[in-house]
């Protein structure tokens, strides 16, 4: 478990379990400006809705909340992303 606050980046991507008042800004991945409001996980959110889930180097812009690591490292959705942007460099013809 993790405690997550205000200014703080998300070191892990995690699962929501307690917060207050949350808002997250995930343009590190998304590229949206707007940032994100965040709410523990539920009953009725845990499937179908991302409230309740943080990702790795985003930026917590308001609240704090208590979280559940699920990923670090490569294994993050940064991870994954950054592996499929890393190209051996290859001898081309020309």
């Amino acid at each position: 478990m993790v405690v997550i606050e205000t200014g703080k980046l998300v070191p892990a991507d995690c699962v929501l379990f307690s917060s207050i008042e949350m808002t997250v800004n995930e343009s590190t991945l998304t590229g949206e400006t707007v940032s994100v409001n965040k709410s523990h996980v539920t009953l009725d959110n845990y499937s179908n809705d991302p409230s309740p889930f943080l990702l790795q180097s985003t930026l917590v812009e308001t609240g704090k909340g208590l979280a559940l690591v699920c990923a670090v490292g490569d294994h993050t959705c940064a991870g994954k992303a950054n592996r499929a942007l890393d190209i051996e460099n290859e001898m081309t013809p020309l």
